[in-house]
């Protein structure tokens, strides 16, 4: 049985993606927790290095070196062939959007209406040119703030 939610409403089970920055997150209902998100997704500080390989996709947040990289699996299951290898650097801004996307981020697994959502949501994908992580970012600003 979930534990009871004491941060949003007392008297309802506690649900896990409120942990955490998700599109289908009861957060959002809170306009401070929409400004703070508008904040993260205006930073462009450096956050981590994506690690491009014609094997695989790894994220290396710099915080936690010690601990190695996390392997990406795309949404569609594929990346896209390389034959060579490539870092790219990845923003705060960058790591916001893609935990807000449906599909990806920390609650793709746990979502079944995830793929349903996704039509909602800007494209995004941390393999994306800088160009297009910085419109889809630019989109998930503009409908953070038109959120009632």
């Amino acid at each position: 049985d979930a534990p009871l939610s004491f941060v949003h409403r007392p008297w309802e089970r506690y649900d896990s993606k409120d942990d955490g920055i998700a599109w289908n997150s009861s957060l959002l209902k809170l306009p401070s927790f929409r400004k703070a998100l508008i904040e993260a997704l205006q930073c462009t500080t450096v956050q981590a290095t994506l690690m491009l390989t014609p094997e695989k996709v790894e994220l290396l947040f710099h915080a936690s070196r010690d601990e190695g990289p996390v392997t990406l699996d795309r949404r569609d299951g594929s990346h896209p062939k390389r034959t060579t290898t490539e870092n790219v650097e990845i923003r705060v801004c960058d790591l916001i959007a893609y935990y807000l996307t449906p599909g990806v981020g920390y609650h793709a697994w746990s979502s079944r209406d995830s793929k349903e959502a996704a039509w909602l949501a800007p494209d995004f994908d941390l393999i994306d040119s800088l160009d297009q992580r910085n419109k889809a970012i630019n989109e998930w600003i503009e409908r953070l703030k038109a959120y009632h």
